[in-house]
């Protein structure tokens, strides 16, 4: 054979397709197993992967029948097609798919199964910055700070009292679901400790814009320290010495100040004026 023959033969060979077999990723069609290895997955990959994971129910998030599962230290979140019921603490095996959910991946879950009733995990204490920007989206935690306001909005179709702490360094709204109706600003400048589920909220992008905390009742509040019975008992601030450091008190606890009204604005925000001092005020909260 001409060596004209042998390139040519070389070159139709380097033409002719490959065969590739069936399955080119091995173990893309086995079940995820732990919720470690579905929270690594970016938003195209957890899509439709099968999953089976046995874990701990920490709280209901409120929407639909969706719920937390938490398993080895890690907790993810798990809309269900199903409707076994379940509780706080159960163990459970999910078998379902993955999803890529709206901001972090999530389960899908066609069955869940109640294998034993439990107790709920020991959290994870975290203050703002171990929760800021979603690191612990889903996970069950402990919180402490400030109660900043005490209101109940519906919200998903039932009643929620919602609590914004100050963790020191920005807010938290704590969701609690089960409560008794019944008026709770005196909790307000209390010094709490919370355990629940830390959520997210987030953008149309899948961008962090704040934190919010799924408590599955009053049980999982603590009032470390209540405030004043009367608040406008409480030694009077100069506007110009607010923010400014002080040991006697931390500066999320609530002050008091006076002065004449000034202007006010229909969204509720007031301003005062004391002397040669002014000072916007908040009054949605």
């Amino acid at each position: 054979m001409s060596a004209r023959k042998i390139c040519l033969a070389a070159i139709t060979t380097l033409l002719i397709p490959l065969k590739i077999p069936a399955q080119q990723n091995p173990g893309v069609d086995r079940p995820i197993t732990h919720i470690r290895d579905l929270r690594q997955l970016n938003a195209s990959d957890a899509r439709l992967r099968p999953v089976r994971i046995t874990g701990t129910v920490t709280a209901f998030s409120g929407w639909k029948n969706s719920f937390f599962l938490e398993e080895a230290g890690l907790g993810i979140s798990v809309d269900r097609t199903d409707s076994a019921g379940l509780s706080p603490g159960d163990q459970v095996e999910v078998s379902g798919v993955s999803g890529a959910g709206l901001f972090a991946p999530i389960i899908v879950a066609n069955h869940v199964r109640v294998l034993a009733r439990g107790e709920l995990p020991k959290p994870l204490k975290a203050s703002y910055a171990d929760l800021a920007g979603g690191k612990q989206d889903s996970q069950w935690v402990e919180v402490q700070g400030v109660v900043r306001s005490a209101t109940i909005s519906p919200s998903w179709g039932r009643d929620v009292l919602f609590l914004r702490i100050d963790l020191g360094g920005s807010t938290i709204m704590a969701r609690i679901h089960d409560f008794a109706p019944k008026n709770y600003t005196h909790l307000v400048d209390s010094l709490v400790r919370v355990q629940g589920v830390c959520g997210t909220n987030f953008n149309e992008r899948r961008q962090f814009v704040g934190l919010r905390l799924f408590v599955p009742d009053l049980r999982y509040l603590h009032v470390e320290q209540a405030p004043p019975a009367d608040p406008f008992r409480t030694p009077e601030s100069r506007i110009a010495s607010l923010l400014q450091f002080t040991a006697a008190q931390p500066a999320v606890h609530r002050v008091k100040i006076s002065g004449i009204l000034t202007y006010t604005q229909p969204s509720g925000l007031l301003y005062l004026q004391s002397g040669d001092e002014g000072i916007a005020v908040s009054t949605l909260e």
